[in-house]
């Protein structure tokens, strides 16, 4: 037995035939898939431990159980609660949370969340209703048990020895076929560009102009810095249409009470991760002003600085027992707050990750924690917050999290891809110097000696008094967060809290509101 209940959405819906429910879409090659033909290619190819390109989540109902498939990143997570002898399945926690009429807090799942954003695991701030996890099918019987089944790993099979010129050339051919998909998808429609200063963005702008897709308008958002000049250069430089959202200049005071942002919270937090705020403005401005057109794409550049690279620096730990790795994640990870119970987070990250005893692919690195990042913060908190452009009704799509990206890069000595070497080489010698997009010296690249001075900032701020640190933040603060997260933080003192102290990010702010919203916290 088994209830569904779906939410209606005007970017992605849910398909039903036979037994089946599907949303999202999948490759296969160059061969973009939806509805049914990408129920029966998902059903039917085993692909030896390689991800099927795309994002999905596929549920089979059978007589005994009900099986849920999803995508890397679990993009389209499905929540499950067991009920007298009845699953009560939604792409809504708030849905099951209805049914239940109840809430069941956790204390230790309440410290993880106020620390890194989200809740680790298939779990969700309610103790009685999981969820699916990156990387896992998932396996409901008819008797209320869970299975999960490991189905990918970020983890390299071997590693490449080739010439700096093959790498570039293998690059260039799989940013190539990466674009081919993106513009399949596009289809003619407008795509939208969050544009920063970074190189990301810019590869997804340089790789339209590559394959002559015109139809393109960019925006950056914000406070006014750095980026902002440098994103407005690349987009006239490349003959795009480019819009800045100056989040000086919104009155956004008043955002707290109105329907639109009450749904949105509800729709983007979903019960196991913090809503984010940082584009919820500018996405609502472009809309509101008829700035892009109502079936335009979204084209985030989640993620390919991860994999270039740059979250190398968090696995340069050799030591792999699972206690030794629980506290590496700790520091790493979770530090939004100044942790009060650290124990029970190391607690949390044993009980919903398996290390295994010993690391054999590198004596430098431990891919391990980049997998770990995949199936927790990057689908969870980084790849989670382009639901905004959905909750506005808009499909979007990720250039650089395509399967043949993944797989190259994954494969790439761990020497190549720190501090994102390679990366950043194919990027400014294949695309950025051929559209003269390229700076030298006015890129916004962090060197390893800045690195290491923002690590020593970091451990001695911690000494500083609260206001200093406070005026510190907001002076760096290009995102507008201080604003947005007072009225939040002003709510919750009204609500009878004390002002809140001694956070590192003003989204420390964010998640203890968004989990007062929900009536996490008692009187």
């Amino acid at each position: 037995m088994s209830k569904f209940g779906f939410r209606i959405n005007t970017a992605y819906n849910w398909t039903k035939s036979d037994n089946n429910y599907f949303i999202g879409y999948c490759f296969n090659n160059n061969e973009l898939l939806t509805g049914d033909e990408a129920i029966d290619y998902i059903l039917n190819n085993d692909n030896d431990g390689l991800p099927i390109n795309g994002i999905y989540t596929l549920i089979t109902i059978s007589k005994s159980k009900i099986k849920i498939k999803t995508d890397t990143i679990n993009y389209f997570p499905v929540f499950f609660y067991f009920n007298n002898s009845e699953w009560i399945i939604s792409d809504s926690w708030y849905y099951l949370l209805e049914q239940k009429q109840s809430l069941v807090p956790d204390s230790n799942i309440e410290e993880e969340f106020l620390n890194i954003g989200f809740v680790l695991g298939n779990n969700t701030i309610d103790q009685e209703i999981k969820k699916t996890k990156a990387g896992y099918n998932t396996i409901l019987t008819d008797t209320g048990k869970i299975d999960i089944e490991e189905e990918w790993k970020y983890i390299p099979s071997q590693f490449y020895n080739k010439t700096k010129k093959e790498y570039h050339q293998i690059a260039k051919t799989i940013f190539d076929n990466s674009a081919k998909r993106m513009i399949k998808f596009l289809n003619g429609r407008t795509a939208v560009l969050p544009l920063s200063g970074g190189f990301d963005s810019r590869l997804i702008a340089c790789l339209l102009k590559e394959n002559n897709y015109e139809n393109v308008i960019c925006f950056t958002y914000g406070n006014p810095n750095e980026e902002v000049e440098v994103s407005q250069r690349v987009a006239k430089q490349l003959g795009y249409k480019w819009y800045y959202i100056n989040y000086e200049e919104l009155n956004q005071v008043n955002f707290l009470d109105t329907e639109i942002f009450q749904d949105f919270v509800k729709y983007t937090g979903n019960g196991f991760s913090m809503p984010f705020l940082q584009e919820y403005f500018a996405v609502k401005y472009l809309k509101e002003n008829k700035l892009i057109p109502n079936n335009s794409v979204f084209l985030p550049g989640h993620s390919g600085d991860f994999l270039g690279g740059s979250y190398i620096e968090k696995t340069v730990k050799t030591n792999t027992s699972n206690q030794y790795l629980s506290r590496h994640l700790l520091k790493k990870y979770f530090f939004f707050f100044e942790r009060k119970d650290k124990n029970s987070i190391i607690n949390r990250i044993h009980q919903t990750t398996v290390f295994p005893d010993k690391n054999k692919i590198s004596d430098i690195y431990n891919p391990y924690i980049e997998d770990w990042d995949i199936k927790e913060k990057l689908s969870k908190f980084i790849f989670h917050s382009s639901e905004v452009f959905n909750y506005f009704g808009y499909q979007h799509y990720f250039p650089l999290w395509d399967r043949e990206l993944l797989c190259f890069f994954r494969n790439v000595p761990f020497e190549l891809r720190k501090n994102k070497k390679l990366y950043d080489e194919i990027l400014i010698n294949t695309y950025f110097k051929k559209y003269d997009v390229y700076y030298q010296n006015g890129e916004l690249i962090m060197s390893s000696s800045y690195k290491n001075y923002q690590k020593v900032k970091d451990y001695l701020r911690r000494y500083f008094p609260w206001n200093v640190v406070l005026k510190r933040m907001k002076k760096n603060d290009w995102m507008n967060y201080a604003q947005f997260c007072s009225v939040l933080e002003t709510q919750l003192i009204n609500n009878g809290f004390k002002h809140i102290k001694r956070y590192k990010l003003f989204t420390a702010v964010l998640c203890k509101w968004y989990l007062f919203t929900v009536n996490y916290y008692r009187n």
